[in-house]
């Protein structure tokens, strides 16, 4: 896979994250249901793997000199 195409699935991956981490935030205060806030918590789990991947993938400015 192409790095430029990388970031751009990197990117879509991060927006879904973000959009259904907000609905399901907004869902636990109107509902007060642990379920949508434990679904939140679980989404912000992967959002920040994604964006370790992000850093420590080969070919990064920092890391892969």
């Amino acid at each position: 896979m192409s790095k430029r195409r990388y970031e751009a699935l990197s990117n879509i991956i991060l927006s879904i994250t973000l959009i259904v981490f907000g609905a399901a935030a907004g869902a636990y205060f109107v509902s007060g249901n642990f379920t949508y806030l434990a679904l939140g918590l679980i989404l912000l789990f992967f959002m920040i793997v994604n964006f370790m991947m992000e850093i420590c993938r080969p070919g990064h400015k920092e890391v892969g000199k």
